[in-house]
């Protein structure tokens, strides 16, 4: 696994140094929540496949998950917010900084429950 990260990262490093390569910051975004994605996904399904009971980081790993996919779409609707109406903007940003509220306090509980 730490491999897999590490040819990640390498592969991001390389790129950004192409000059010839125009990069759009937000196919950027989108691909590396795509991989918080996909690792988050393979730690939920490992812990799934070994049947523990669960552990203190399923609930995190869960809420990084959900959050990350619904951010996929809003990077790629962000591209349409010209033509969305202003009610539709605001729905869209209002469910975004409640899903971050909710991975936020997901942490902030799993690690004061470590603490004790």
């Amino acid at each position: 696994m730490l491999g897999i990260i590490s040819f990640v990262a390498l592969v991001f490093l390389i790129v950004n140094f192409i000059p010839t390569l125009i990069i759009n910051n937000d196919e950027v975004k989108v691909a590396s929540n795509i991989i918080i994605i996909c690792f988050a996904g393979f730690t939920l399904l490992q812990q799934i496949k070994t049947g523990k009971n669960m552990s203190r980081f399923t609930l995190i790993d869960a809420c990084i998950f959900f959050y990350y996919s619904v951010s996929v779409f809003f990077f790629i609707v962000q591209q349409q917010v010209k033509n969305l109406s202003e009610d539709n903007f605001y729905m869209i940003l209002g469910v975004n900084n409640v899903l971050s509220g909710i991975l936020y306090c997901s942490i902030i509980y799993t690690f004061l429950k470590l603490k004790k």
